[in-house]
Formats: structure tokens, C-alpha cells, sequence
């Protein structure tokens, strides 16, 4: 039949436990010694990068508070230099102004009944008289009109102003006039 061979008993001795003992500690060791510099490396990736859309999120915040400074200055400017003319000269003054400051999609001046009496572009009177448009109800006219204050809205989506669904941003102010 057949003899089953079998391998020689591995007699280990203590120099090859202690050997043995040391490599796997230093294998363990490495390991750990890696894995403390991979976190701390990874906590310091992440500080900058907090630190760096911290700094980003102030200088964009500092960007928008500029650019809408900007722009209620405009109007105001346009508010002061409509109460100084004539309701026929308001389109003109508009085209002006808005060929100065082409961020704004749409100028619009309304009566006191909330009626639309000129805009910039022109072309958008011409839409709207059709309808008997009126902003009276809307709480940008009472702000400007019954409270005469400069008014910034909410942001908003319109299709009306712009040709199509866009965002919106919109300023009021009341004639100096008034």
C-alpha cells in the first residue's frame, strides 16, 4: 500500500520565536506609525482646505455686497436725475442708464396708481400695454411708493422681465420728488 509520507516535525527553537516575534511587532509598528501620519496629514489637508473656502466664501460675499452697492447707487442716481425732468424725457433718461449699467435687464418707471409709464429696454412697454400691467399690489411698489424707501427683493424667478425663466434681483426706490 501506499506510505504516506510526512514532513519532519519544525522544531522552533527560542531564537527563531523571538525572530519571529520581532518581525511581525516591526511590520505592526510601521503600520501604526503609518497610519498616525496618514491622519495627521489628512487633518491638516482638510484645515486648509476649510481655511481656503472660509477666505473664498468672505471674498465672494465681499464681491456680491459691492456689486449691489453699486448698482442702488445707480438708482438712486436715476431716481435723483428722474424727479429733475419731465415725465416725457423718463424713457430717455432710462436708455441712458441702462446702456451705462447693462447688468440691470429691465428699468421700469410706475406712476403713483402702480401703472407702468416708461422701461428700458422700450421695446417691453409695447408687451406689457396690452395687458393693463399694473405693480401696485407688489410689495417692491408699496416699499418704494407708501413706506419711500429704497427696497431690495428677495431673489426671484421671473419671466416676465427677462424673456424667460431667469433669476432675478430687484431694486426699487421712491422719486426723491415725492
Amino acid at each position: 500500500m501506499y506510505k504516506r509520507q510526512e514532513q519532519p516535525v519544525l522544531v522552533k527553537n527560542l531564537k527563531q520565536y523571538l525572530h519571529y516575534i520581532l518581525w511581525v511587532m516591526s511590520a505592526f509598528l510601521v503600520i501604526a506609525v503609518f497610519l498616525f501620519f496618514s491622519q495627521r496629514l489628512n487633518e491638516i489637508q482638510q484645515q486648509k482646505f476649510e481655511n481656503s473656502l472660509d477666505i473664498s466664501s468672505h471674498y465672494l460675499a465681499e464681491i456680491v455686497e459691492n456689486y449691489i452697492n453699486e448698482h442702488v447707487n445707480a438708482i438712486e442716481q436715476v431716481a435723483n436725475e428722474l424727479s429733475a425732468i419731465d415725465a416725457n424725457q423718463y424713457s430717455a433718461v432710462l436708455t441712458k442708464a441702462h446702456q451705462l449699467y447693462p447688468d440691470f435687464l429691465t428699468m421700469l418707471i410706475a406712476n403713483d396708481k402702480g401703472n407702468l409709464v416708461a422701461s428700458s429696454p422700450s421695446d417691453l412697454m409695447a408687451k406689457i400695454s396690452d395687458q393693463n400691467f399694473s405693480v401696485i399690489d407688489r410689495q417692491y411698489f408699496i416699499q418704494a411708493y407708501h413706506h419711500k424707501q429704497l427696497y431690495i427683493a428677495c431673489i426671484f424667478r421671473s419671466w416676465l422681465w427677462c424673456g424667460a425663466n431667469c433669476c432675478c434681483l430687484l431694486y426699487t426706490s421712491p422719486s426723491p420728488r415725492d
